[in-house]
């Protein structure tokens, strides 16, 4: 299943969103195969949800005129409080994509033939199937950009803002993969106290207590 601790698994379903597939009509009068316009707009969704974080509902509305000064400004949301998405290198080069790719054609970012995308259910469970990911749907994409966000270095606070939680217990969900990934990074220490050829170096900080004919060593 898609989780923040599992990026191989984003990059399948990604690869599986923009795979076109071949799907054979059930009527036997129709014997040719159709495919399945599922690249055009579905990738472009998935890849909006994991580097923004926002609800289904607020990608398929998203106007272009809501996209200004590096931001997304939301209006309608689910907490009923407007809120800013700060737009990363990721999203803005997938915004200016589309924007060439469609013109000015229409008001909506995400679109299929003119129209705006309602819903992508059948696409993104299809894609899912194919790529092989179990216990999975649109929202658990909102938690691996979550889970991502904290285990980078991202604060809670600013996790809490840009997801639009009214209340920061609910946003503390994610607390521990800080702490977890704190706890395997202080592992690259493991060992320098015991090696035999550890070094001590002093420091351009540390030399104003040396005497003038003194010079940095290395202590073994």
């Amino acid at each position: 299943m898609i989780t923040g601790t599992f990026p191989a698994d984003i990059f399948w379903a990604l690869a599986e969103c923009s795979r076109q597939v071949i799907e054979l009509p059930s009527k036997k009068s129709k014997a040719r195969s159709v495919k399945r316009a599922d690249a055009d707009y579905l990738r472009d969704i998935v890849e909006c949800a994991i580097n923004s974080g926002m609800r289904k509902e607020e990608i398929l509305s998203l106007k272009w005129k809501q996209i200004r000064d590096g931001l997304i400004y939301l209006d309608k949301t689910k907490s009923k409080k407007k809120r800013q998405v700060p737009i990363n290198n990721t999203l803005a080069e997938l915004f200016r994509t589309i924007r060439k790719k469609q013109g000015l054609t229409s008001e909506y970012v995400f679109i299929y033939q003119g129209k705006r995308i309602k819903d992508v259910k059948t696409a993104y469970n299809a894609a899912l199937k194919r790529a092989g990911i179990l216990d999975a749907n649109f929202h658990t994409l909102r938690h691996t950009f979550a889970s991502h966000f904290v285990m980078r270095g991202g604060s809670l606070k600013a996790l809490q803002e840009m997801l639009g939680h009214s209340n920061i217990k609910t946003t503390m969900r994610y607390a521990h993969l800080s702490q977890e990934h704190k706890k395997e990074a202080v592992k690259l220490l493991d060992g320098l106290t015991t090696s035999n050829s550890m070094s001590f170096y002093v420091t351009n900080s540390d030399k104003s207590g040396l005497p003038q004919n003194s010079q940095p060593t290395a202590v073994m």
